[in-house]
């Protein structure tokens, strides 16, 4: 698949980021998460609070980095 380039500061980015960093491929994570991740990873679509929580324990993201994708959540959800 031919992904487009994302910027790493937002949350589509660090998502891909973290995707690809756990080795994961796009088709493996929509499988274990109902997600379209693609849509996430190109900042198209703002995944639901829950839905980026089971991302963060799929990638292994750590806490601190946990916190930085929920709060760039909520700022991309109030625009």
């Amino acid at each position: 698949m031919n992904e487009k380039s994302v910027d790493i500061n937002t949350l589509g980015g660090m998502l891909r980021s973290f995707r690809r960093a756990s080795g994961l491929k796009q088709k493996e994570v929509e499988c274990a998460t109902q997600a379209k991740i693609s849509k996430y990873e190109c900042n198209v679509v703002i995944p639901s609070k829950r839905t980026l929580q089971k991302l963060i324990i799929l990638y292994n993201v750590p806490d601190e980095k946990a916190l930085v994708l929920l709060s760039l959540r909520e700022v991309n959800k109030k625009r």
